[in-house]
């Protein structure tokens, strides 16, 4: 086992041990061992240029010829998957739990009258109202004409765990530059990147928020792949 997974495992046991202390149950918590120092690994992004490569991969493996209806629409709810996930900052079982019902497209006058997504996200921390950009508005809609979706509906049909594994060794991305191997909770890290890359003055409490995480989650898992290069100018 990993040191962060035996890290997890020993919070959960001591969690588990102080409450049953607390109710009566046993007179005392027993030693735990030491573990030493937690590194905090980061989880393996995408970076902009390589989830351009990505989208690109995915729309031409929806194009692909000779493959049943069934496959195509996989994929495609696939593609537009990914794209809720990137601009939505959601988590992957975050996102499979939206309903039709919990998604509402509203436009900001302040934006050009751009359309955005307010969603009702069921998370680990509760519910919370969560801001999706455009993509996520174009991944909603197209998900609710293609099996023309009804309010109580789930948004998404399908797991899509071993279809984006697929999708990922067919962009050649499935491992970043440093081995580490990818998988779809690496499109939140990479969400919540590019909304630092987008505006590294961005607050990061409200981002925090929108995440349905604290700031310190934020820079001790998420953010730290991030390059100084972002804030460079802040620096000269």
């Amino acid at each position: 086992l990993a040191r962060s997974t035996l890290h997890k495992d020993l919070l959960f046991l001591r969690g588990v041990l102080r409450a049953a202390k607390e109710e009566g149950w046993i007179e005392t918590l027993p030693e735990f061992p030491s573990l030493g120092p937690h590194q905090h690994n980061p989880r393996p992004w995408l970076e902009p240029d390589e989830w351009k490569t990505l989208q690109k991969a995915a729309r031409a493996r929806i194009k692909e010829p000779d493959q049943n209806p069934r496959a195509r629409d996989q994929r495609a709810e696939l593609y537009d998957f990914c794209l809720f996930m990137i601009h939505t900052c959601a988590r992957v079982d975050e996102c499979r739990r939206v309903k039709v019902s919990d998604c509402v497209v509203k436009t900001n006058p302040k934006g050009h009258y751009r359309e955005y997504l307010e969603i009702r996200i069921h998370g680990k921390t509760g519910l919370r109202k969560s801001i999706g950009w455009s993509g996520a508005v174009t991944a909603y809609k197209r998900c609710v004409a293609r099996r023309n979706l009804q309010p109580n509906d789930l948004l998404f049909s399908e797991h899509h765990r071993d279809g984006f594994r697929e999708l990922l060794e067919a962009a050649g991305l499935r491992t970043d530059a440093e081995g580490r191997t990818r998988n779809l909770k690496s499109l939140r890290c990479s969400a919540l990147a590019y909304r630092i890359i987008r505006n590294p003055r961005i607050n990061l409490k409200l981002l925090a928020l929108q995440a349905g995480t604290s700031v310190q989650m934020l820079d001790q898992f998420y953010l730290r792949p991030l390059s100084v290069d972002i804030g460079v100018e802040e620096l000269l």
